[in-house]
């Protein structure tokens, strides 16, 4: 029986660690530390972007505003474009693992 539990606790630790030291992503935005949001995205884009990226944020989709009716994520570039990608796009998964490895998270606006 006790054998059992070790294996319990050797897993359950297994599980946890390789979480541990990574970015919490996709968390609310930090409105308190003065950043100035995004632009909303009325249009968005499934095209490949290969510039690199200092900050990425998440539209959800807006039932009070007009424009902003797109789930999509606003990229921010080095050069400070912003880049609206739709969330559907098929590269994004990826992108969010080598963003997420810089330590750069996607807040949800």
């Amino acid at each position: 029986m006790a054998f059992y539990k070790v294996c319990l606790v050797y897993l359950t630790v297994l599980l946890i660690l390789p979480e541990q030291g990574r970015p919490q992503c996709y968390s609310l935005w930090p409105r308190s530390s003065g950043s100035i949001s995004p632009p909303c995205c009325s249009t968005v884009s499934t095209a490949y972007i290969s510039e690199p990226f200092v900050s990425c944020f998440e539209q959800k989709e807006s039932t009070s505003s007009s424009h902003c009716r797109r789930h999509a994520f606003i990229f921010t570039s080095v050069n400070r474009r912003h880049y609206c990608v739709d969330a559907e796009a098929k590269w994004l998964s990826q992108r969010f693992r080598r963003l997420q490895n810089r330590g750069i998270c996607c807040y949800v606006q």
